[in-house]
């Protein structure tokens, strides 16, 4: 297990530059209304409400839609990365797993602190697809993000009946 940074792909620093950029516009909005106008920063402020809602959205919907129609496996855990996190250290690893049609499968995902390689993990996956696969991070990281699409989508909706 060795420690690492994480590193970001040309595609991750692009979108981290739009939303700062969309962010700015808003800002600019709210302290200097003479030289942004309003229009703009409703616009930068609603894209990215609707970026944030459709990405949470995706992500908890697949979650979703694996716990309702997706099957159990007991797996074993291949690999396990260090990396540290904004609040800490953060494990992420591999674990391969075979279905009950005897397919062997891997699912990437987080791991408890202090996991080791060669240790049982249950896996998640879709029996008709069991390359989606995933470690479940548990009920309340997903009704969180489902807590949070909601309330994204609220807002944007009221954003949208004020225009």
């Amino acid at each position: 297990m060795t420690g690492t940074r994480h590193r970001h792909s040309t595609r991750h620093r692009l979108i981290r530059w739009a939303f700062w950029l969309l962010a700015a516009l808003v800002v600019g909005t709210l302290l200097f209304p003479a030289v942004v106008p309003k229009e703009v920063g409703l616009t930068a402020l609603l894209l990215l409400l609707s970026t944030a809602t459709v990405s949470y959205g995706y992500a908890a919907w697949k979650e979703w839609r694996l716990r309702l129609f997706g099957s159990w496996a007991e797996g074993q855990i291949l690999s396990v990365r260090r990396s540290i996190g904004r609040y800490g250290p953060v494990y992420r690893g591999r674990v391969g797993f075979r279905t009950k049609n005897g397919e062997t499968g891997y699912a990437d995902g987080y791991l408890d602190p202090g996991a080791q390689v060669g240790e049982p993990c249950r896996v998640l996956y879709d029996p008709r697809h069991p390359e989606r696969a995933t470690l479940p991070e548990g009920w309340f990281m997903l009704l969180f993000s489902t807590s949070v699409v909601i309330v994204l989508t609220t807002v944007v909706v009221i954003l949208l009946a004020q225009a």
